[in-house]
């Protein structure tokens, strides 16, 4: 399938009713298990006075500026929207636009809408995906250009080089972790360029890296100076490589193959059993009943059609230049960020969002090396993984009780009134979640051999709290702990194996 042969205008409107079906999925849906670094940023976004530089961070340079505007826009229309929830939307948006391109790039790879309606709902319904679409978080937009960027460098199309380097480097300045798709772009722009002369090809190679550099670093210089007011450059590219203090690089070889393992399996299938305990009704059983139908379904078919990838038809996939070329760029994409994240924070399954298209267009390359046509094996597998995901991660993680920090958050907010000071000890994400839920406190950052100033606090405010990091800082010396020991008035805790939340009210 190339642009010049017809696509019927009913394919267009259809992926488009698709997609915005499945954008309404997404904000029916939210996740209130929140990403730690959306929380961050939400806050940011809300304490932002004014365009400011604060909204400036080298890692995702453009994503908090990109969200000041959406939230603001949306205060026009609900003055009472926080920003987090701003966000999430701005990502369902977008979440479904990347669907939508993902379905035009198997709609022109594999010329059928079945695979391409397929795997698009593989991708919005995958579990890892489908948690970050309705998240706030900077990778969905960032894998939004790339898609772009993989749709205008496909085989066959127009060549367009320097839109290429713009939508490669847009998706740059959502995230830095996108500078390792730079390959396959140039790959496919190679592969474009095929019937031209050496010097043409070398010429439209050097313009794509040039500009795209251009405005990459431009971007990234331009927030350095305005965040720092410095032109140092020794300064700006250690500004530009920061990276938070928990993030490493691990040659621990045996450990990356487990989370490289793990997280490819997280990226399609995630959630519990467990998180539904106390959410079954009518619809929820419902929803058990579609499951249990589509994975019989499965079972069935899997066993009646048979399909294996002959010698033949492997030649046949190689003997096809566009089918190859996709191949090999799929290849690319997959290899580049998988060699990355295996030594880079491989624990981290969200990164993993960055190949996942070409994952699933490689899957798309076998379903058309085994024919193609519609034994419904591929649909019954998506609606398989599009219900279990939805039952066992989306439809909990919806509801406030499934993430114990939030609903003990929710509660605290009735326990602290309008000015309660809270001292904590570290920084860290539930912090930033009790922080941002309860904008109705202030927080204070508590040095354990500066006590002098919680005890100004304590004589001239009643509701003086400290959480558990700020405990755990006193307790460490036995003179901290006599402290508390001395102040210690009431206590509140989440009883809950997996999270350390306490809070300690102080009296005088």
């Amino acid at each position: 399938m190339t642009d010049n042969q017809p696509r019927t205008s009913f394919d267009i409107r259809f992926v488009w009713a698709v997609c915005a079906a499945i954008f309404i999925i997404y904000v029916l849906f939210p996740t209130k298990n929140y990403y730690y670094d959306g929380i961050t940023f939400a806050q940011t976004i809300e304490d932002a006075t004014s365009l400011n530089t604060s909204l400036i961070h080298p890692n995702h340079l453009i994503y908090e500026l990109v969200g000041y505007f959406f939230y603001h826009l949306l205060r026009l229309i609900n003055t009472n929207i926080r920003a987090v929830t701003a966000l999430q939307i701005l990502n369902s948006i977008l979440a479904a636009c990347a669907v939508y391109f993902f379905i035009r790039i198997s709609l022109r790879s594999f010329g059928r809408l079945y695979i391409g309606l397929c795997l698009g709902l593989f991708l919005a319904f995958s579990s890892t995906w489908w948690k970050f679409a309705t998240d706030a978080d900077a990778y969905i937009p960032s894998v939004l250009f790339l898609l772009i960027s993989f749709y205008l460098i496909l085989p066959g199309r127009e060549l367009r080089p320097f839109l290429v380097a713009v939508m490669f480097s847009i998706a740059m300045c959502f995230h830095e972790l996108a500078i390792m798709f730079g390959p396959v772009a140039v790959l496919g722009l190679y592969f474009q360029t095929q019937e031209r002369t050496r010097g043409e090809q070398l010429s439209v190679l050097c313009r794509f890296a040039l500009l795209g550099l251009a405005l990459t670093l431009g971007a990234y210089f331009l927030g350095f100076h305005k965040a720092t007011g410095s032109f140092d450059l020794l300064r700006f590219a250690r500004w530009l490589t920061s990276f938070s203090p928990d993030a490493d690089v691990s040659f621990n070889l045996a450990q990356a193959a487990k989370y490289t393992a793990r997280g490819n399996i997280r990226l399609l299938f995630g959630g519990r059993l467990t998180l539904l305990k106390g959410l079954m009704n009518p619809f929820v059983w419902f929803v058990v009943f579609l499951l249990a139908l589509t994975v019989i379904g499965l079972i069935v078919q899997l066993v009646r059609t048979r399909g294996t990838l002959t010698a033949a038809r492997i030649r046949a996939l190689r003997a096809n230049a566009a089918q190859w070329q996709l191949f090999l760029l799929c290849v690319t994409w997959a290899i580049s960020f998988l060699v990355f994240l295996f030594f880079w924070l491989p624990q981290n399954t969200f990164y993993r969002l960055f190949y996942l298209p070409a994952l699933l267009l490689l899957v798309g390359l076998v379903v058309k090396a085994l024919g193609g046509e519609p034994h419904y094996r591929l649909a019954l597998f998506t609606a398989t993984l599009s219900l279990s995901n939805f039952l066992f991660l989306t439809l909990p993680y919806s509801y406030e009780v499934s993430f114990p920090p939030l609903a003990f958050s929710r509660e605290m907010s009735k326990v602290w009134p309008a000015g309660a000071i809270v001292y904590y000890g570290t920084v860290n994400s539930d912090e930033s979640l009790f922080r941002y839920f309860n904008p109705h406190t202030t927080w204070k950052l508590m040095k354990a051999d500066q006590l002098d100033a919680v005890e100004r606090d304590m004589a001239s405010n009643p509701d003086v709290w400290m959480d558990a990091t700020g405990i755990e800082q006193l307790t460490a010396t036995p003179k901290g702990a006599e402290w508390l020991a001395q102040h210690h008035e009431e206590e509140h805790e989440l009883k809950n194996p997996l999270f350390n939340l306490r809070f300690v009210h102080l009296r005088p």
